[in-house]
C-alpha cells in the first residue's frame, strides 16, 4: 500500500529529496535580462576537447549558408527545485537544498560585462546564512590573474572564512598549459594568497624558469598593489584553468631549464599537474 510522501519520516524524506535534487554535472548561475537564476549544467559545459573547433566542419561542408539555421535554446521555465512547487510544506522543507546538494558554477555574465567573481560575490551577499553554510562553488575566472577585481575576490575570501564548511574553487582561466603562465600565476597565488606555491624540491623564487616571453615583462611588484590577503582559508582553493591538463603539450612547450636549478623537467611538470588537479 503506497504512503503519502509527507507521511514518511523526515530522515527518509531528506534522502529522497537529496536524490531528486542532485544533478550529475551541477548547476550554473546565469543572468538574463538582469535577473539571475540557477539552471542545470549540461555535461561538458565550460570544457573543451581537442578538435572541438572543427567537429562540425565535415557535416556542414556541403550545406549552403542560407540553409544553416542556428538553434535557439529553449529557456528553462521552471525552477531547478521543482519540489518547491508541490505544496507549502515541501516549499519550506526544500528551500535552498538544490544549492546544498550541487556544485554551482559561475561564469561571465551574458554580456561579459559582469565577471564571474563579481557575480558570485553578489549572489553570496544575498544568500541567507542557513543556505550559505554548505555551499560548493566553482568560479571560472577569465580576468588576467594579475588584474583582478580586488573587492570581489576579497568578498569571496571573507565568505570562506565565515563559512568554513563551504568550499569555493577559483579557476584562473588565463592560466592554461603554458609554463610561463603557470609561473606568473604561481607567484601571484603564493604572494597574495599565502598558498606556498613556490616549492618544487626546495625551489627558490629566483630559480624559477624564466622564459623569453617573460624576460622583458614589467615588474611583478605591480601586481601587489591593493592586495593584502594573509592566511587565506583552506576551503578557498585556487586552480589554473578548468580545462583538463595537457601534459604532453605542457612538456613540449617547456623551455630548457636554467643551469644550476635544483629540479628537473619531470619535477616541474609534476608540480604543474598537481596544482591543476588539486589546487592550492
Amino acid at each position: 500500500m503506497s504512503r503519502n510522501f509527507l507521511d514518511l519520516p523526515a530522515e527518509m524524506r531528506s534522502l529522497i529529496c537529496e536524490y531528486a535534487l542532485t544533478e550529475n554535472h551541477g548547476l550554473c548561475y546565469e543572468t538574463s535580462g538582469g535577473i539571475g537564476r540557477l539552471r542545470v549544467r549540461d555535461r561538458g559545459e565550460f570544457e573543451r576537447s581537442e578538435g572541438d573547433d572543427n567537429s562540425e566542419t565535415d557535416a556542414l561542408d556541403n550545406v549552403s549558408n542560407h540553409e544553416v539555421k542556428e538553434e535557439v535554446p529553449v529557456p528553462q521555465v521552471f525552477p531547478v527545485n521543482q519540489l518547491q512547487l508541490v505544496c507549502q510544506q515541501l516549499y519550506r522543507e526544500t528551500t535552498g537544498l538544490e544549492m546544498r546538494y550541487n556544485t554551482i558554477f559561475f561564469a561571465n555574465g551574458e554580456d561579459n560585462g559582469t565577471r564571474a567573481p563579481q557575480q558570485c560575490a553578489e549572489f553570496l551577499r544575498r544568500l541567507p546564512a542557513k543556505q550559505a553554510k554548505h555551499m560548493r562553488i566553482k568560479v571560472l575566472n577569465t580576468e588576467n590573474i594579475c588584474n583582478q577585481n580586488t573587492q570581489a575576490i576579497s568578498d569571496l575570501v571573507l565568505f570562506c572564512k565565515h563559512y568554513p564548511d563551504s568550499r569555493l574553487d577559483i579557476h584562473f582561466e588565463t592560466i592554461y598549459c603554458s609554463p610561463w603562465q603557470y609561473l606568473t600565476g604561481a607567484m601571484f597565488v603564493d604572494i597574495i594568497f599565502d598558498k606556498d606555491m613556490l616549492s618544487i624540491c626546495d625551489l627558490k623564487l629566483n630559480e624559477l624558469v624564466v622564459l623569453p616571453s617573460q624576460a622583458n615583462s614589467s615588474s611583478n611588484s605591480d601586481i601587489l598593489i591593493g592586495w593584502s590577503f594573509i592566511e587565506t582559508p583552506d576551503n578557498l582553493r585556487l586552480f589554473p584553468s578548468f580545462e583538463s591538463f595537457n601534459e604532453d603539450y605542457f612538456r613540449e612547450s617547456t623551455e630548457i631549464l636554467a643551469e644550476g636549478v635544483s629540479f628537473s623537467v619531470d619535477e616541474y611538470v609534476a608540480w604543474a599537474k598537481n596544482w591543476h588537479q588539486h589546487g592550492a
